[in-house]
């Protein structure tokens, strides 16, 4: 008689890849709208591979994401896999959240990837469900401190109680939780996530390496692709103008170890955010003022490309050359054209290029900088009340930056 294999299944954890949301610790290198681009080619490498190997493990492939409403980002990227909504407020009680939605369905066998490691090998997974058969968890560590893939035999709801989520302590903390419950931890081999400007150097060399057989070929082309582009699309600053603005700052930029603990999280990558290198000398303003560049600058109801418009050219008028060229970069990836680029720069009329509501903006941000008071009826006609309200937030939160970056001698 053929023993019963316990009911499997895949999942893969997301985030809809949001511009100004996601992969954050890779601006730079990257701009934001390239590691949003990017963070969506992990999604669909990893879930094409997911439901492959779920159909040859006889298993259920499955993605559970967030934010709530982001179900038509996911469907873009995964297909025809099952597609579930995250419930909870941190990452533990998303975790349980799904253990409970599944094993009501009676899946017995369940493991989890985050969207981090796109190049995660398919055997990892094999050899996890292969350890659950004589153990409560298998884990597969990340090199960051945290882990990539979390195998599960049961729900096991102590196993995410008191972790210090997204810090350097997670992987140990669970084990330790592990241990406390008594649980039987099959430790896998670790591996990596793409979190930092140094792990994305080198996925790109990886893949590279790998030429067509790789595992993640749209991740690849997406890299290529951004490797190969004009210098107007790549946001970083090269080494020589970072060490230029360190050395003509007006403060010092902190950075590893010589910055707040707090703070450190900010600072990741070769060559941390100078902005937020400045600010980190007082923690408690770096973090609201991330949050606030985060939502002024991430998805609304305004288009990426008319908001670009606004910020590149209140920062050009303004004269701060550290956000024009940062804007720059994102302008273009926003698809302006290296011309209109040029106008916004140089404070010249909107191009015949811009339509109707592009021109009133640009002529919204010009009156922002000359003349706040007619800002509102420069624009009025062509936007809703809510619209003009998010112009006037996206122009002066870039005028606050624009000033604070030049008062710190950035620009």
């Amino acid at each position: 008689m053929t023993e019963r294999r316990p009911r499997r299944a895949i999942v893969l954890f997301a985030k809809a890849p949001r511009t100004g949301t996601v992969k954050t610790r890779l601006v730079p290198p990257l701009t934001p709208p390239q590691a949003a681009q990017l963070a969506g080619a992990f999604i669909a490498d990893l879930a094409e591979r997911l439901a492959v190997l779920a159909r040859a493990l006889d298993a259920t492939a499955a993605v559970f994401y967030t934010p709530f409403d982001a179900a038509n980002d996911i469907a873009a990227l995964v297909g025809d896999l099952r597609q579930e909504p995250q419930r909870g407020c941190d990452l533990g009680e998303r975790l349980t959240s799904m253990l409970r939605t599944l094993g009501g369905e009676g899946f017995e066998h369940v493991a989890v990837v985050g969207s981090d490691a796109p190049t995660l090998p398919e055997a990892t997974i094999v050899r996890a469900f292969a350890a659950l058969e004589d153990a409560d968890i298998a884990i597969v560590g990340a090199e960051d401190g945290g882990y990539v893939l979390l195998a599960l035999g049961g729900l096991h709801v102590a196993l995410f109680e008191a972790i210090p989520w997204s810090t350097p302590s997670v992987y140990a903390v669970t084990l330790e939780q592990a241990r406390r419950a008594g649980l039987r931890v099959v430790e896998l081999p670790p591996w990596w996530d793409v979190d930092d400007g140094a792990s994305l150097e080198r996925l790109r060399r990886e893949l590279a390496a790998a030429g067509d057989s790789t595992s993640a070929p749209r991740t690849r082309t997406m890299l290529e692709a951004f490797t190969h582009a004009a210098p107007t699309v790549v946001c970083a600053a090269p080494r020589a103008d970072a060490q230029a603005i360190a050395s003509g700052a007006n403060v010092l930029l902190l950075s590893g170890d010589d910055a707040p603990l707090l703070t450190r999280p900010y600072l990741n990558g070769d060559e941390p955010s100078p902005l937020f290198a400045s600010l980190a000398h007082v923690p408690e303003f770096l973090e609201p003022t991330a949050a606030l560049i985060g939502a002024v600058y991430g998805p609304s109801s305004l288009p990426e490309r008319l908001k670009e418009i606004v910020v590149l050219r209140v920062s050009a008028r303004n004269g701060c050359r550290y956000c024009t060229r940062l804007h720059a970069a994102a302008a273009a990836d926003a698809g302006l054209g290296a011309a209109e680029i040029a106008v916004l720069c140089d404070a010249g009329d909107a191009p015949s290029s811009f339509s109707l509501r592009e021109a009133q903006a640009l002529c919204f941000a010009d009156a922002m900088c000359d003349d706040p008071d007619r800002a509102a009826e420069r624009a009025a006609a062509n936007f809703a009340e809510h619209e003009l309200v998010e112009l006037a937030v996206v122009a002066g939160t870039t005028i606050f930056l624009n000033r604070f970056a030049k008062a710190m001698g950035l620009s």
